[in-house]
């Protein structure tokens, strides 16, 4: 089954999975599948997190009541974007969630960047990019993810936004 349902885990634990299914009747298949599966193992899926979402796109315009979903720090849905040929179109896209950006916003704030002006841009770059480096393998691997089965870890990069050590 797996060459045929894209399946990405978050990073955040096993508990964060999207699962990119052909058809409607594919996804309420495999969530009863996987409901069933979650019982067997004393486990629930939560009715709150847990719904179908139709990836509207240029090519996929029926309508549905859940066109969005937040995964991982990210919001998808139907975006504006250039085609392969250079058009204007509608893609099912990432792009940062409101909630992520607000606390990206509040951390950056508690660096109190405004007070450490005597650091060289080399200093402010070095605890920066890896940061900003993880950020961008995430959202890379989020863009791919409905076409292969991706596992992901930020290995090399600490994803922490915390207060800088200089």
């Amino acid at each position: 089954m797996a060459d045929r349902i894209g399946v990405y885990a978050g990073r955040n634990g096993a508990d964060d999975v999207v699962i990119h299914c052909k058809s409607h009747a594919q996804a309420m298949m495999l969530r009863g599948r996987l409901r069933k599966r979650l019982a067997e193992c004393k486990l629930e899926m939560s009715p709150g997190k847990t719904k179908v979402v139709y990836c509207k796109d240029r090519e996929r315009t029926e309508a549905y009541p859940e066109i969005s979903f937040d995964f991982v720090g990210y919001t998808f849905r139907p975006r504006k974007s250039f085609s392969k040929e250079g058009e204007l179109s509608v893609n099912f896209l990432p792009a940062m969630s409101g909630r992520a950006a607000k606390a990206i916003r509040q951390t950056v704030r508690g660096w109190d960047l405004s007070h450490r002006t005597p650091l060289s841009l080399e200093v402010m770059a070095r605890w920066l990019n890896p940061m900003l480096r993880c950020r961008v393998k995430v959202l890379w691997s989020l863009l791919s993810f409905s076409n292969e089965l991706y596992s992901h870890s930020c290995r090399s990069a600490p994803c922490e936004m915390g207060r800088p050590q200089i």
